[in-house]
């Protein structure tokens, strides 16, 4: 992992909306179709509307009145004025007849019209409406004309909103989406009333008036007429000028969306921002758009109607059919030229496609002059070198500081491109009379137990077979359901019809054939071309599925454990397990030894001899038939003998004021006491002077230190030494010094020690003379302690059984069920062991020295409410931290660690983004002596712009980059301030909160997070495999 940048922060949900451009679900709601604008309707509590652009739209009919000749005169309202004009009057999508007039009121009018005044006189009602600043018109049929007229009848064109134009100074008719934005920002009536820049809405309008292959690149023809948020009418517009909006105090500006020259943008070196602020956001790749479309007006038809950007833009994965093709189709009913929607859909598709992350970061003055929707670079002396992002968000933080949410800028993103559009959108439908046929037929057959009467194994329920029959769908336009028709030889058996691409078959007889015949079917009822299949059934011939996969196999004082997805045939009772010894690069299912046949999916395996054996597992049904294909896992398997009854011989010791010899013919060492000085200095008188043994003259300590044993993982047993001294002046003493971590050193005086430790070496040492005849030598036998208990397992998930002692290995786990007749086995999962106490972390690697093998489990969280907020001053996250010796230690290019953070209800977070990075002030990595084989405190301060803040999740991190697998220990996480415990995230017992995989790299398997001493116990029924609750007692027995 880099030293500046972290991984993603946090991975987005389900919503597919882009991070840039307006969410999909705006445009979808707020912009009206073509059908619902040209609907006439009665105007009575009718929301006045009002539009930009040119419109094709049916009136809001305020009243009807006859006038004295007989005329019937229709009091239409267009909408809010004033508008440039009226362009056309349609009746039933044609021209007028004759003789029918229409006068047109733009807004502007300062007296009433005079045939309604008239009309309404005769009824005895004075009339004197001039509606100021509404757009209507009254449209009079004379009597002599028969004209059928319904609610889709009248229909006007015209030129809505006059607009600002800056550029000219001019307030005219504009289908410019920009000025039409600025003008809904500028209104106190329909919009918020802002005070615009109008130099930065001239300039976003130059870049919507482009010309591209003869026509302008945006252009808007709108109408608003529900009452909608004005936020998602102004998104709406935002999206038809493809622009920002961005507010600075009291002005708005617009800014483009468009490429831009990076060389001459802002540039924020290192020391202009924080590096170390960085965060990223990621959109989930399960829920991204990667199809779309664009629902467009279609002008070219009568009336106006929905035209579509075919076919979908799709991404490589979908034209492949490696994925599941999820479809967007946004609805930008403003636009009415084919090129402008096909560049508005290669905008959101590239949005879909390449701008998936986001950043987030803190910078300082320098960073005062951006605004949204600006394009700036990134540098952080690392691995960010000129980075270009356009900024969507600028929050202020106090003393000179922001807070920048950005996005990754491509150019790519853009398009310019020129479309001809078909002659008719519409007109490319297919014949609904010719079915396009479904393909990939495929029959299986597949066993299953009957229980149609609710009846069990046990009260007479057998096994029988069925034939599953699937096929790929029809691409058919106007596709209703399939007819599937089933048959045993000539007989038909089933005939109907199904809605999804799969039929199940009755129970078939072994050895009859059977047909299978399937045509797509549409909503005029036309089929298509039948695909057909024959199968001859094989019953109980069949045999069972393979295993899906062993999810876990691994070896824990001496006892391999296993387990696997279950088969799913369903008449599965049971699974064979087989295996290779020391297997190197070979074997196979075949050849390989009998290792047990077993009822559920969990495996404990005893008694295997020690060596690198390949394991395979195969399903067994009912008659004993066995699945095709083996799965296998290798496992490499110790005794218990080798791990934990052991000594060893000392031979390359570290020597203080000694020197090692062996005398001839002998086949051992001696080391013997050698004082430091000139022989004239040690002995200055007649050598009859000196009766004793020359070693035992002169001063100083001899000292015999062993090298470091390293068990490979802690241990309780009993230590004791083995040393042959002969004292030729004092004393000698006896000690045996262990050590955790392989550093610290603690003394154990004398010949033997009862404790646990890793490493351990001897030590002999003397202030006198003494001799060393032969190696020394540690043996270690270990301490085998049990204990029992009994519990009452679960229907669903695991029970956790937490034990009084602390152990290093396993030497002996079992479970029964108390009740044989309801429940066939007990099993034990989840095993986790260490002398220390508290949520123990582990999980294997590959090692790959890559920096991605890590995981992020979440412990706790709530994304509704919170956990704990807002945080205030004082508030500090901490927690203590032991990483177990055995795990892996870093090399130069791998790294062991791991640590605890908290992300807020914004995404933020803290604590975590240091403890998984390697450096001194680092979990791990630099601190690998800090928390190797001890208990660490780690302290963080909650403030800054944290404060305030709502803690929404917890998480804990673990990272190997080198192989093996790194085991860590948390206890007394929490929030606190001073002495109050503010959140109790986890003490040192019991399961988390939460435990819940949250991102894990592809090198990473066997991730295990639990309370250190503990496991979970399963119960299965004997009738069905199902789980269940029941009693049950458990026994351990390790060291």
């Amino acid at each position: 992992m880099s030293a500046i940048n972290v991984i993603p922060s946090h991975v987005f949900g389900p919503d597919p909306s882009p991070v840039t451009l307006p969410g999909y679900d705006t445009l979808r709601d707020t912009a009206p179709s073509p059908s619902e604008q040209q609907l006439t309707l009665a105007a009575a509590n009718a929301p006045l509307r009002y539009g930009y652009g040119r419109v094709r739209i049916a009136p809001l009919v305020a009243n009807a009145v006859v006038d004295a000749a007989g005329a019937l005169l229709l009091d239409c309202v267009i909408g809010e004025g004033p508008i440039d004009s009226v362009v056309a009057m349609e009746i039933n999508d044609a021209a007028a007849p004759a003789g029918v007039t229409v006068t047109i009121y733009d807004g502007t009018q300062t007296t009433a019209d005079a045939a309604l005044v008239a009309a309404w006189a005769l009824q005895g009602v004075t009339y004197a409406d001039i509606r100021p600043g509404v757009a209507y018109a009254v449209v009079k049929i004379p009597p002599s004309i028969d004209v059928a007229i319904d609610e889709r009848s009248i229909t006007f064109e015209v030129k809505m909103r006059k607009v600002y134009d800056p550029r000219s100074g001019l307030t005219v008719w504009s289908d410019n989406p920009a000025l039409a934005l600025a003008d809904f920002l500028a209104s106190s009536t329909l919009g918020p009333g802002d005070t615009v820049d109008w130099t930065s809405v001239g300039a976003a309008a130059d870049r919507c008036d482009q010309v591209l292959g003869g026509k302008k690149r945006h252009t808007i023809g709108i109408v608003f007429d529900e009452q909608k948020p004005k936020q998602d009418v102004e998104e709406t517009l935002r999206a038809a000028a493809m622009c920002f909006v961005a507010r600075e105090g009291p002005v708005t500006y617009l800014v483009a969306d468009a490429p831009v020259d990076v060389s001459t943008t802002l540039h924020l070196q290192q020391a202009d921002w924080q590096p170390l602020s960085l965060r990223y956001s990621q959109k989930n790749g399960e829920f991204g758009r990667n199809s779309v479309s664009v629902r467009i007006t279609n002008t070219a038809v009568k009336p106006w109607g929905e035209g579509y950007t075919d076919p979908p833009l799709v991404t490589a994965e979908v034209a492949s059919g490696d994925v599941d093709e999820l479809t967007t189709v946004l609805n930008a009913t403003w636009i009415q030229d084919y090129a402008e929607g096909v560049r508005f859909q290669k905008r959101y598709f590239n949005e879909y496609t390449l701008g998936i992350r986001t950043l987030e970061f803190d910078a300082f003055e320098k960073a005062w002059s951006i605004r949204r929707g600006d394009v700036i670079r990134l540098s952080n002396g690392s691995d960010l070198v000129a980075k270009p992002v356009r900024v969507l968000r600028i929050m202020p933080l106090g003393f000179a500081r922001v807070h920048i949410v950005a996005e990754e800028y491509y150019p790519e993103m853009y398009s310019d491109d020129v479309v001809t559009a078909p002659p008719s959108i519409d007109s490319t439908l297919p014949d609904p009379r010719t079915v396009l046929a479904p393909t990939g037929f495929t029959m299986v057959e597949e066993v299953y137990l009957d229980q149609s009467q609710g009846a069990t194994v046990a009260t007479g329920a057998k096994y029988l077979s069925r034939l599953r029959v699937t096929w790929t769908a029809s691409p058919d336009r106007y596709l209703l359901d399939y007819a599937v028709e089933f048959l045993q030889g000539t007989s038909v058996i089933f005939q109907g019809s199904s809605l999804r691409t799969e039929f199940v078959s009755p129970a078939v007889e072994q050895g009859k054939l059977y047909t299978a015949r399937v045509r797509a079917r549409n909503v005029l009822g036309f089929t298509s071309a039948e695909i057909t299949g024959n199968y001859t059934a094989q019953g109980k011939l069949l045999p069972p599925s393979d295993v899906p996969s062993i999810l876990q196999a691994f070896e824990i004082g001496g006892i391999v454990l296993t387990k696997i997805e279950p088969a799913i045939d369903i008449d599965t009772l049971r699974y064979h397990w087989k295996y290779t010894p020391n297997v190197t690069t070979g074997g196979s299912w075949e050849t390989a030894e009998r290792v047990d046949i077993v009822d559920g999916l969990l495996g404990q395996f005893r008694g295997l001899p020690p060596g690198t054996h390949r394991f395979y597992v195969k399903a067994l049904d009912s008659v004993g038939r066995e699945s095709v294909n083996a799965k296998f896992r290798d496992v490499t398997v110790t005794t218990d003998s080798d791990a934990f009854i052991q000594d060893r011989e000392y031979s390359s010791p570290t020597l203080t004021n000694m020197v090692v010899f062996q005398n001839e013919g002998e086949t051992f060492p001696r080391w013997i006491s050698n004082r430091v000085g000139s022989w004239d200095s040690l002995f200055p008188l007649a050598m009859t002077s000196y009766p004793n043994p020359i070693t035992t003259y002169g001063t100083g300590t001899s000292r015999f230190q062993g090298e470091s044993w390293d068990i490979g993982q802690a241990v309780t047993a009993q230590f004791s030494l083995t040393a042959t001294v002969t004292n030729h002046s004092g004393a000698a003493t006896f000690a045996l010094e262990v050590s955790n971590d392989g550093s610290t050193w603690t003394p154990q005086p004398g010949l033997s020690w009862s404790g646990t430790t890793r490493f351990i070496r001897p030590a002999v040492e003397t202030t006198g003379a003494m001799e060393i005849v032969g190696k020394p030598k540690i043996s270690l036998v270990a301490l085998s302690r049990s204990e029992s208990g009994q519990a009452t397992t679960l229907s669903s998930g695991g029970k956790l059984i937490e034990m009084s002692g602390r152990y290093a290995a396993a030497q002996d786990v079992q479970a029964t069920a108390v009740n044989t007749n309801s429940a066939r086995a007990c099993v034990i999962d989840r095993l986790l062991l260490n002398p220390q106490q508290g949520l123990m972390f582990t999980q294997n690697t590959g090692g790959t020295g890559a920096s991605n093998e890590y995981s992020y489990i979440s412990i706790m969280a709530d994304a509704a409410i919170g956990l704990y907020g807002p945080t205030v001053a004082g508030d500090i996250f901490e927690y203590e931290v032991f990483l177990d010796p055995s795990s892996p230690a870093p090399d130069s290019g791998g790294y062991t660690g791991g640590g605890a953070f908290l992300e807020f209800m914004d995404l933020s977070q803290i604590g975590g983004a240091g403890d998984q990075q390697t450096g001194a002030n680092m979990i791990g990595g630099g601190m690998d002596a800090a928390v190797r084989g001890k208990w660490y405190y780690r302290s963080t301060p909650i403030d800054g712009s944290h404060l305030g803040k709502t803690v929404r999740q917890v998480y804990l991190v673990n990272e190997c980059d080198t192989p093996g697998t790194p085991k860590a220990i948390y206890r007394n996480v929490r929030i606190k301030n001073g002495a109050t415990v503010k959140l109790a995230i986890y003490g040192t017992s019991g399961e988390p909160a939460r435990n819940v995989n949250a991102l894990v790299s592809a090198n990473v398997s066997n991730i295990r997070v639990g309370p250190s001493n503990s496991f979970l116990l399963y119960a299965f029924n004997a009738g069905t495999g199902a789980q269940i609750a029941a009693d049950a007692q458990w026994s351990f027995r390790g060291f």
